[in-house]
């Protein structure tokens, strides 16, 4: 049975690097397509499922056609941030954020009106790269800025796990690609971690946020899957009553 709402919605994950954003996000996605709701994942799909080359090109074509179609809110956005002096270390950290920001906000708005759109790499996570190199930086007017550019409604849902426990996860992964997996120094990553935990929760209350804790699932002791399969299976509930019945088209019914 298909379930159709009147209007479009991003559900975005955000957390800690190795938090387990991306797992319970395309997990989530799942379970809501079997209830029977039309969803969209290409900024998954982007980002996990093509080579490296194929994601380049598909990312550094997006940022120029979203750049020139939205040109006044790029050079505002920007010149917001360059008010901050020294944010960016050089002009590889700008083209980063760049298109990061622009490939986000691209496959944020794509799709049906009507589509629920799945991000574990989403608005707040850029807001919180663009920080990354600025402990002063005004975090929630970036993320309002970015926000402003959004035409569905927005749901947004911090994977929180305790700093130990995500510092094993990252020492863990192997290829891993962002800044803090190449981090060696725990000193150091650990302090870079904190930072991200009170944005994050800064976010969560600022936001109005679902918080979801995955640190069972880090257990040896416990089950991991039905762990994370009992975390997937409240969260698509809460969504559900929350949010999506809301939404949902009567004449469907």
């Amino acid at each position: 049975m298909e379930n159709h709402i009147k209007q479009g919605i991003i559900i975005e994950f955000f957390g800690l690097p190795g938090s387990g954003k991306t797992t319970l996000a395309n997990m989530f996605a799942d379970k809501l397509e079997q209830s029977g709701y039309s969803i969209q994942k290409s900024i998954y799909r982007i980002n996990n499922e093509c080579n490296t080359i194929a994601r380049l090109l598909i990312k550094t074509y997006t940022t120029l056609c979203f750049t020139l179609n939205n040109f006044p809110f790029i050079y505002n956005l920007f010149s917001f941030i360059y008010e901050e002096k020294n944010i960016f270390r050089n002009l590889k950290d700008i083209i980063k954020q760049w298109i990061n920001i622009c490939f986000v906000l691209n496959y944020i708005n794509k799709g049906n009106e009507t589509d629920i759109v799945i991000a574990d790499q989403g608005v707040i996570q850029a807001a919180i790269s663009i920080s990354f190199y600025h402990k002063n930086i005004d975090l929630n007017s970036i993320i309002k800025r970015l926000i402003s550019q959004i035409s569905k409604n927005q749901v947004f849902i911090y994977v929180h796990v305790d700093i130990e426990k995500d510092l094993k996860r990252l020492k863990n992964r192997k290829n891993g690609k962002s800044r803090l997996e190449k981090e060696n120094n725990t000193i150091i990553k650990t302090m870079q971690l904190q930072k991200i935990e009170s944005q994050c929760n800064t976010i969560a209350n600022s936001f109005k946020c679902i918080v979801i804790d995955n640190n069972e699932s880090y257990s040896a002791e416990l089950s991991t899957t039905n762990n994370i399969n009992t975390i997937i299976s409240n969260l698509v509930q809460e969504v559900i009553t929350k949010y999506l019945l809301r939404l949902e088209d009567i004449s469907s019914l």
